[in-house]
Order: C-alpha cells, then structure tokens, then sequence
C-alpha cells in the first residue's frame, strides 16, 4: 500500500509532464486500438457513422453544464480559495459539486425526453434508420457528461494538489472499457456493443480517480451555498461558449458529412482522433501539468520567471509537435494502410481518411499552442478573449465546409478545421502581449532549428516510401529512423533540452 501511495503522491513539474505524456500515448495507443477494432469489425457503413455521431449531443451537453466550469476556472478560484482559507476551499467543492450535478441531471433528463426531437432537427437530412440510430445511442450516451463532470471534478482537485497519475491514466481504462465490450459483445450486439463499452469505460474512468482522492488528504464538506460560486460562474460562462464552438463545429462536420456520402463521417472521426493523438499527447499534457505552476507565477507577480516559463512552454510543445507533423505527413499512406485498410474497413474508406487528414495534420502545432495560450488569460482570470477568437474559429470553419464542400470534395473538412485553428491561433497570440512579453526573436530563432532538423528527419524517412515491404513494417521502420534522426538533429542544434528528457542521466542509470 506504501508503494501504491507513493505512485500517487504530488510530484514535480517535469515529472508531472513526462508522467502525463507517457499516460497520454497509453491512453491513445488504446485509442488507437479501439478505432482498429471498430474500423475493422463494423467499416465505415452508416452504423459506424450513428456511432460516431451519437457521441456530439452529450459531448455538448457536457460542454455547456459542466466543461466550462471544469476546464480551468474552477481550479482557478479553488486554488487562490485554497491559498487563503483551507476550510473555506473545502466548503467551496461541497457546494460546487452539488449544484454542478444537479444541473447536469437536469440537463440530461430534459434531453432524454426531448432527443427525437434534437436528432430530426440537426440531423434533419439524414435517412428515418440513421436518426433512430443516434437517437438510441446518445440517449445511452448521456451517462457520459455524468460521469465525466463528476469524474473531471476529482480530477482539478488532484491536480491542484499535484496528485496526476490517476488524472493521467483514467483515459486509458477508459479506453479499456470501449475495447473490451467491443471485442466481446461487437459480434453478438453490432455496434452497440461499443456505446455499452463507452458506459463502462466512463464508470472505470471515475472510479480510478475517486480511489486516489479517497486515499489522498483532500476533502471535501458538503456546503448548499458558498460566496465564491457566483465567480465561478462568471468565469466560466465566456468558457462554456468557448468549449461550445469545437463542439458545434464538430456537430456541424457531423451533419454535413452524414448528408455527403456514407462512411464520410467516420472517415474524418478517425482522421481527427489520429490528429488529435499527437496534440493530446505532446501539447495538452504538458499545458495540463505546466498551468498549477502558471497559476503560481501569477499569483506570485514572478513576471521574469513566467517569462521564461511561456518561453520554455512554447518550445516544448513545438519541439514534438512540429515533429508529429512532420513525420506523419511523410508516413502518411503506410500510416493509415497499415492501421486500419483490414477487414470491413476498405480501401475507399482509407483513401477519404487519408484525404481528411492531409490538411488536419496542418493544424497540430497551431491547435497545440492554442491549449497553452488559453490557459495563459485564464491564469489572468480573462476568459473572454479565448472565446471571442473561438468563434473565428467555428466560423471558419463552418461557413469553409458549408459553402465549398461541393466543389472541395473531402478536403474541405480537414482544410477549413485547420485554417480556424490557425486564425484562432494567431489571435491569441497577438493579444497575449497584454499580460506578458514574450521574447518573440529569440523563439523564432529557435523555431527555424526545430523546423531544419524536420526537414533533415523528413529527407531521412522518404526513401522508406519507395521500398516495397508490408505498410505497418514501413511504419514501425519509418518511425524508428525519423525519431533517431530528429534527436541527432536537435542534439547538434542545441535545441536537445526542449524535450524535456536528460541523456546523460538516462546513460549513466543504463550503463553506470
């Protein structure tokens, strides 16, 4: 038990960063596998486009009762409450649970009832079987913004208190939960099986965390009211409409895909989730771990010390992220032949993913500074400007898909996401300097090295294209060769240290 505790006990930022990071890929390798599974077992057919779909509704649900609370704000106002008065910051979860809850049951109660009615309205050019599909299935899916609110509450709470490792490995249990019921029940049930999956994986997901916060010295007392909700709430309002444009926008991509050609919308799911792997995992974490000690810095007034750590944030997340982009890009065909071109999964279905996903790879470095720029205003309590430029985003790319879909094809999925992160980027970017300067010169300079040992990793892994060998060894050989050579690459740029990872200690530990 001893041993478990110390596994759980708070730790630092770096092994914060790199025990999210690592977390992460686990979560996404079985991500990754359970795409594969239902990729393989069901296709891309308009059961796996209901699949998909079913998951929009409650995801924005979750958005708009509980996410905007949870995303930041309220570890925010928990953390200074903390800082101030301890038994005052108890009080302030106990009541924030309960009113939290009871607006998300209500919630999910009223959209129970009135789910027909929601299908048929966003989903109004959609087949009378496809509707009926996503019908059922968001209405089992409704556990999820459940769930997760109450599951994701723990969750800030551990992380204020430096508590990560169930924070970062309850997506991947998460993932079990889909996995095995898929595996299990796939051939008997069809796709349902995997939404029975999802129910699972979310009680594994809450009750990882709930044992850590049990076992932790954190508490909670149940309070019916509290003075600082009405600023959570405050907060969290702009943050909501925030959450509610990728939310929306993927609504919008649902619908407009559902009423292009069958198998569209899983072709871009999967797309996306590919993309999205290289985001959570190199960007996203490491804004997740890095924010408490923003926080820190800015209630400290350490201007010069959150200077430099902006600077060595931005870095990091480019550092991997430009890499991703990269490499996946010459990868790309081996990549998705590889992974998913099996079984009921066929090669039409790969071409359009592949067709998606050669624009969503753009937006990997621009969506992962995003995380962190966001996170930068929350620690100076602005939560507007992050949802003001959100909505350049959801109408880029809505409007994009809407208006140049016919004439784009498939690409004008990918294109037009990646062109609103990027806008949305460049935005948060350009105010930010209101808060803090950031030594633009000296990290441009860094980026071009970041970008020439790319190329050098690209120039190495190309020629793999050209040799005839099975796509998943293509992969597996690409990837070694690419990584290998990135990292010689950074090593005699001097750009090593944005990793994140020692070496020389590495070496000494191995060797003595």
């Amino acid at each position: 038990m001893k041993i478990i505790t110390r596994f759980f006990s708070p730790t630092s930022k770096n092994y914060a960063t790199i025990l999210l990071v690592v977390a992460t890929f686990l979560s996404y390798l079985a991500g990754f596998f359970r795409d594969l599974i239902i990729a393989y077992t069901f296709g891309a057919t308009g059961s796996t486009d209901a699949y998909f779909a079913a998951f929009l509704i409650p995801d924005v649900i979750f958005a708009f009762s509980a996410g905007g609370f949870l995303s930041g704000i309220f570890l925010k106002v928990y953390s200074k409450e903390k800082s101030l008065n301890k038994e005052s910051s108890e009080r302030l979860c106990g009541s924030f649970l309960f009113w939290m809850l009871s607006f998300v049951i209500l919630i999910c109660a009223l959209s129970y009832l009135f789910m027909p009615f929601i299908v048929s309205f966003v989903f109004n050019e959609s087949s009378s079987s496809l509707q009926s599909n996503i019908i059922e299935f968001s209405r089992i899916l409704l556990f999820s913004p459940l769930i997760f609110s109450i599951s994701n509450f723990f969750g800030s709470i551990l992380m204020n208190s430096k508590h990560y490792l169930s924070y970062a490995l309850s997506p991947f249990f998460y993932n079990l939960g889909i996995i095995g019921m898929t595996l299990f029940l796939g051939p008997v049930m069809g796709i349902k099986a995997a939404i029975l999956g999802v129910v699972l994986g979310l009680c594994f997901h809450f009750l990882f965390r709930f044992w850590d916060f049990k076992h932790s010295k954190i508490k909670l007392v149940f309070s019916f009211y509290h003075e600082r909700l009405f600023e959570i709430i405050k907060l969290s309002l702009p943050k909501i409409f925030g959450l509610l444009s990728m939310q929306l926008t993927l609504l919008f991509f649902a619908k407009m895909a559902l009423s292009y050609q069958e198998g569209i919308n899983t072709a871009f799911n999967l797309a996306r989730n590919i993309q999205s792997f290289a985001v959570s995992l190199f960007a996203i974490s490491f804004a997740t771990a890095v924010y408490p000690f923003i926080l820190d810095l800015v209630h400290e007034k350490k201007q010069s010390q959150l200077k430099v750590e902006i600077e060595d944030s931005i870095l990091r997340i480019l550092t991997f992220c430009l890499a991703a982009t990269s490499g996946m890009y010459v990868l790309l065909r081996p990549m998705i032949s590889g992974l998913f071109e099996y079984g009921s999964f066929g090669s039409v279905a790969a071409e359009n993913t592949i067709l998606i996903l050669i624009f969503l790879l753009i937006a990997i470095p621009f969506e992962g500074l995003n995380h962190l720029y966001s996170r930068i205003y929350y620690a100076f309590s602005n939560t507007i400007l992050p949802v003001i430029f959100s909505q350049f985003f959801l109408f880029t790319s809505t409007f994009g898909v809407y208006y140049f879909a016919e004439s784009f094809g498939v690409y004008a999925f990918g294109f037009f996401f990646s062109l609103g992160v990027i806008i949305q980027n460049i935005l948060l970017l350009s105010f930010l300097k209101k808060y803090v300067q950031i030594p633009f010169v000296s990290i441009v300079k860094k980026i071009f090295r970041l970008i020439f040992a790319c190329f050098i990793m690209v120039l190495a892994v190309y020629p793999i294209n050209s040799i005839e060998m099975n796509p998943l060894l293509k992969l597996f050989i690409g990837s070694l060769i690419g990584a290998f050579v990135y990292f010689v690459g950074l090593h005699y740029l001097n750009m090593i240290q944005y990793t994140g990872i020692d070496f020389k200690k590495i070496y000494v530990r191995i060797f003595g």
